[in-house]
């Protein structure tokens, strides 16, 4: 499990994902953030033994962390995907146009 967690940071996330963040952000003006990629951190957490790491929870310990601070009915609630509503999008161009 480390070395997939490893591969993944050092492939997808840094190449991949942190790359179309920075263009997309400076694109339209944003500065983006990304605490949770903090050197340290990142280090603490891929040090951490891999019983931590749990597979069908990937956010389990994340939300252990914050327990205390976010309420039930954000951790506890179903998992969801983000839809982009490009069908609502164009409308809006269209009639624009």
């Amino acid at each position: 499990m480390s070395q997939y967690s490893i591969s993944e940071f050092s492939r997808y996330t840094s190449n991949v994902l942190l790359k179309d963040t920075d263009q997309m952000s400076m694109a339209n003006g944003i500065e983006v953030r990304v605490p949770f990629l903090d050197h340290e951190l990142v280090e603490y957490v891929l040090s951490l033994p891999d019983t931590f790491k749990n597979i069908k929870n990937q956010k389990q310990l994340l939300v252990d962390a914050f327990i205390d601070f976010i309420p039930p009915q954000i951790y506890q609630r179903k998992k969801q995907g983000f839809i982009i509503p490009i069908n609502k999008w164009m409308q809006k161009i269209k009639t624009a146009l």
